[in-house]
């Protein structure tokens, strides 16, 4: 593409014309697969006595592939899932309870282990020099994290238009992997 833009300049000797127009080398490669179900019934159906709906929901993303190709001569592809910022699978996994003006919830929601890049090579002895695109580091790895996230709300007045909430995410404050950027 990029050759197809430099041409002969008509009626000139060695003279060429250089189409200054963009052109877009990158590309980004994804596959996954995301993962829905849910489930609602009468509470009463269940615990007799207790009124109003329960329902439960469960989300899950897992990341297959996404590669990034700056289209740049010699520079490598970069398999970004399973790293840091696209782990290999996001998940959530949330409960409700619903009787009219009250309604509780639940979240879980996580991430899986993974790395801070597929470029770093992690080795602790006998490692290769360290070079700009691929350094060494003895431990590059990244845990799997999963938080819990509650609330509530209550509906009030006429028709229930107002509504009065609580709501805590993070509940056990747990802090997110700490990786350095750059």
């Amino acid at each position: 593409d990029a050759c197809s833009r430099i041409v002969a300049t008509p009626g000139a000797v060695n003279q060429f014309d250089i189409a200054n127009t963009p052109l877009n080398l990158a590309k980004e490669t994804t596959q996954g697969i995301d993962i829905e179900t849910s489930y609602r019934f009468n509470t009463a159906d269940v615990i007799p006595g207790l009124e109003g709906t329960m329902a439960f929901r469960a989300l899950a993303t897992r990341f297959l592939k996404y590669d990034v190709d700056s289209g740049l001569p010699n520079s490598p592809i970069v398999e970004r899932d399973g790293t840091v910022n696209l782990p290999n699978w996001r998940y959530s996994f949330q409960i409700n309870w619903d009787n009219g003006p009250l309604s509780l919830t639940g979240i879980v929601r996580g991430i899986s282990g993974g790395v801070i890049n597929k470029l770093f090579i992690q080795c602790t002895t006998g490692c290769p020099t360290s070079i700009a695109d691929r350094p060494t580091y003895d431990n590059q790895s990244v845990p799997a994290a999963a938080y819990i996230d509650l609330s509530a709300t209550w509906r009030f007045g006429p028709e229930r238009q107002y509504q009065l909430f609580f709501n805590v995410r993070n509940l056990t404050n747990k802090d997110p992997a700490i990786v350095a950027a750059g």
